[in-house]
């Protein structure tokens, strides 16, 4: 699946999102979807629907899907749906969807680092 940045400005009013670059297109990486009632994480973010891409500076960020809008609806073959224990979910890579894989993955540990490099070649070969 892939997006085009429309809009930068943080949906909390506080700036812009410097990573990102209007017009540029980017591979989403998981798509994550939060209800407000069961998640304080949505509310923090101010959105429910968060794509997960990697930004200009190379980083893995969820970003506010609203900022986004959606050039190719392809959606990657090793994607699965994951529930969370706060009432979340996320479409995402099956070797993405273990607990406690983000912050393995942002914690560098090397499982996870090479868990997501794998996922990745994947999706990036089906494009």
């Amino acid at each position: 699946m892939k997006v085009r940045c429309i809009d930068t400005k943080r949906l909390d009013g506080e700036g812009q999102y410097q990573s990102l670059k209007v017009g540029m297109e980017y591979t989403v990486l998981a798509i994550e979807f939060y209800d407000k009632s069961e998640s304080s994480f949505s509310e923090s973010i101010g959105d429910f629907i968060l794509y997960r891409i990697k930004d200009n500076d190379g980083i893995v960020i969820p970003f506010p899907a609203k900022l986004f809008e959606i050039t190719s609806e392809e959606l990657s073959a090793c994607w699965v749906v994951n529930k969370e224990k706060d009432g979340s979910y996320s479409i995402l890579p099956k070797l993405w969807s273990r607990l406690g894989f983000w912050e393995d993955y942002y914690n560098d540990e090397d499982t996870a680092i090479d868990e997501f490099e794998k996922a990745e070649r994947e999706m990036l070969l089906q494009e």
